[in-house]
């Protein structure tokens, strides 16, 4: 049996199993993995796919039968993905040692045994790196169950001892830890109680610099609550600002008890469109946040969020969370207006995932809570709403999905000027029919006809051509005018906020979706 020594240029060949949500994303984990098999001279290959293939076409393509040992990361989008082509590659060569991890191995591993050799339990690097040094011996891996050994969960310590990912995606969005761990206990939230963990200034530091002398496009920071240490926080923004090159977008997820004067300052001072956020308000009532041990008080919150939502430079997006104990029709209404009123961006209803192994997941049946029995499961049901409530707000989310700011950023704000943002799209949810499917054009003429108003129509011109790379027009085809310095003319009757009398000239540049309203003709 081959020593440690030798093992890492000598014995097995790794493949590493990634299977995306979407082609634009990366996995972070098996990233770290690979650096990890860089730095050790270890035979690796990363394989990328996502769930948009099918089982049978990731088997084919991936060349899993030239390797001795697949590692897995699963989570909530890609289980029976993932069980599924395990399966497939055991029966095709049964010698291969075949590893799962992340949260929804390691929360549900008796799903994963026997089929796997093992599960790795938490933080995947230290775990790695003993399977690598003891291929053979499962009694020597730490923090990794078999069918024969239950091991404890495993939280790293010392992030900062891997080596950084070296992969660059110019075309994906590339996810970037500067911490750990979350110092928040949200009980449906697989971070919850989980130590925080620092990498050091430095190492972040060379971190960015890497990602912005490459151009990435957008880097994600998955740190939990980057606000959380503002201190810290304000010191990265810094180094960000230092270095930009005026193509790298970084994303940030912001808690809302830390949206100070000095963060506000520092992004003020930022490139436009250097900096994106995500807010996780979940509710804005505080007896609901507080059943799941969200520690945030509107009134020592909102004000601060009103104002960053007026004054920071980027997008921004809130989120709520449908199914939280306590979360009713009538409070998921008022937290919708409430931060519908703010104008985001993006403003996200999601529905509460029930996840195992978080301490509501453990609670759920003695709450009364019901959800999906299989990936990702989703509330169904709860005391305070019943399946039909949830069904309705799913449709009023799937509206909200078709008809966001971005879509209809002209149309969207006439609209809320008549309608708080529940009832707006609950009058969508109850007239219109499922439109997912169906083209952009299509979906503009229901809302048309859901709205039967000239400066609806005028609007959704707009907010149509904008869109479109051809002289096509949705209502009035007429107006059309033809090119101008690469600009489409368009001669119209709404200058972006209000209706007029006489036609105006409007040009619209396609490749940045800008729209020019020319002061000619008056109102």
């Amino acid at each position: 049996m081959p020593t440690h020594s030798v093992w890492y240029n000598l014995l097995m060949k790794i493949l590493l199993m990634a299977i995306n949500a979407k082609f634009i994303h990366r996995n972070l984990a098996l990233d770290q993995l690979l650096a990890i098999c860089q730095e050790k001279n270890v035979s690796v290959k990363l394989h990328e796919a996502n769930i948009s293939q099918g089982v049978r076409d990731i088997l084919l393509s991936c060349d899993f039968e030239s390797y001795d040992a697949i590692f897995f990361s699963v989570y909530l989008w890609n289980e029976s993905m993932v069980r599924e082509l395990a399966e497939d590659m055991k029966r095709t060569k049964p010698s291969l040692m075949l590893f799962a991890g992340g949260p929804q191995a390691y929360s549900r591993k008796e799903d994963f045994l026997p089929l796997f050799d093992g599960v790795i339990m938490g933080d995947g690097e230290a775990p790695f790196v003993s399977i690598l040094e003891n291929p053979f011996q499962p009694s020597a891996w730490q923090h990794v169950s078999t069918a024969e050994i239950e091991a404890p969960l495993y939280f790293e310590k010392n992030i900062d001892r891997w080596p950084s990912p070296k992969v660059i995606a110019h075309n994906q969005i590339l996810y970037y830890e500067s911490s750990r761990g979350c110092p928040y206990r949200c009980s449906y939230c697989l971070s919850a109680g989980t130590p925080l963990v620092l990498r050091d200034l430095s190492r972040v530091r060379e971190d960015l610099a890497r990602f912005i002398e490459a151009e990435v496009r957008l880097v994600k920071f998955v740190d939990r609550s980057f606000n959380a240490d503002l201190s810290r926080a304000l010191e990265i923004l810094s180094m960000i600002k230092s270095m930009d090159r005026g193509k790298t977008t970084f994303h940030l997820e912001l808690t809302p008890v830390g949206l100070s004067q000095d963060l506000l300052d520092s992004l003020k001072e930022a490139r436009k469109g250097l900096f994106r956020y995500e807010i996780g308000i979940q509710s804005v009532d505080d007896h609901v946040n507080l059943q799941v041990e969200r520690p945030f008080k509107k009134r020592l919150y909102w004000p601060a969020l009103e104002k960053f939502m007026s004054e920071a430079p980027g997008e921004k997006h809130l989120d709520l969370i449908v199914g939280i104990p306590g979360s009713n029709l009538e409070n998921i209404k008022s937290s919708l207006n409430a931060l519908g009123s703010l104008y985001p961006e993006e403003l996200q209803l999601g529905f509460l995932k029930v996840l195992p192994s978080t301490p509501l997941g453990d609670q759920a049946a003695a709450l009364g809570i019901v959800s999906g029995s299989r990936p990702p499961y989703e509330v169904l049901s709860t005391p305070d709403l019943s399946f039909q409530e949830i069904k309705f707000l799913k449709r009023i989310e799937q509206r909200m999905d078709l008809f966001n700011p971005s879509a209809i950023p002209f149309t969207l704000p006439l609209l809320l000027q008549e309608y708080s943002t529940f009832d707006l799209f609950s009058r969508l949810a109850e007239e219109l029919p499922d439109l997912r499917r169906v083209t952009f054009a299509r979906r503009l003429q229901a809302l048309a006809s859901c709205f039967p108003s000239e400066l609806i129509r005028e609007s959704l011109e707009i907010d149509y051509l904008r869109k479109r790379r051809s002289p096509r027009s949705l209502f009035f085809p007429e107006r059309f005018k033809g090119y101008e310095k690469g600009k489409a003319i368009y001669e119209g009757y709404f200058d972006g906020k209000n209706l007029l009398k006489k036609p105006i000239t409007i040009r619209i540049d396609h490749q940045t979706s800008h729209v020019d309203f020319s002061a000619e003709g008056g109102s």
